[in-house]
């Protein structure tokens, strides 16, 4: 699954439903907010724990009781799944 900026993604949620994503800029920025590194995202991506899969991430969250202020998310950098707070 490549990214691109400004095309959506596809993919499967754990009950079966399709989601769609679009990222409006680059890296999944809005537009007008301040260009990060390239540098300065790998450090930010290499610092998370990495899943395979939204279903994964989902379940980590919810083991550790957080998956209400926790949303899974896919990184450009490392195609793998993240939790980012909400």
């Amino acid at each position: 699954m490549g990214f691109q900026a400004g095309r959506p993604i596809s993919f499967s949620l754990p009950d079966g439903r399709d989601q769609n994503i679009a990222f409006p800029g680059e890296w999944g920025m809005p537009f007008g907010m301040k260009r990060i590194s390239r540098e300065a995202r790998q450090q930010m991506c290499v610092r998370k724990r990495r899943y395979s899969s939204q279903g994964e991430a989902l379940n980590a969250a919810h083991m550790v009781g957080v998956e209400r202020r926790r949303k899974a998310y896919l990184c450009p950098l490392c195609n793998r799944w993240h939790l980012a707070s909400v």
